[in-house]
């Protein structure tokens, strides 16, 4: 958390808008399913069983193979 001027608030937020541009759509959805969930009021094993989910989610997605292909070319490097 942080406090921004005003002035400055929206170049901060642009810049912020660029930088979740950036990452990952399937891991942003599971952020935002893990924040909804914790918000609703879910029990502890409920959240840790939803993580487990987004986890292999986020792990088993395409962007996630073409991330590791694209680590594994570099290394041959």
């Amino acid at each position: 958390h942080r406090v921004i001027e005003g002035d400055a608030l929206l170049e901060k937020g642009l810049d912020l808008a660029r930088t979740l541009a950036g990452r990952s759509p399937t891991a942003l959805q599971a952020l935002d399913a893990l924040l909804a969930s914790a918000a609703s009021g879910a029990s502890f094993e409920d959240q840790l069983a939803l993580e487990r989910r987004e986890q292999l989610a986020c792990f088993d997605s395409a962007e996630a193979r073409a991330a590791f292909e694209a680590f594994l070319a570099r290394r041959k490097r």
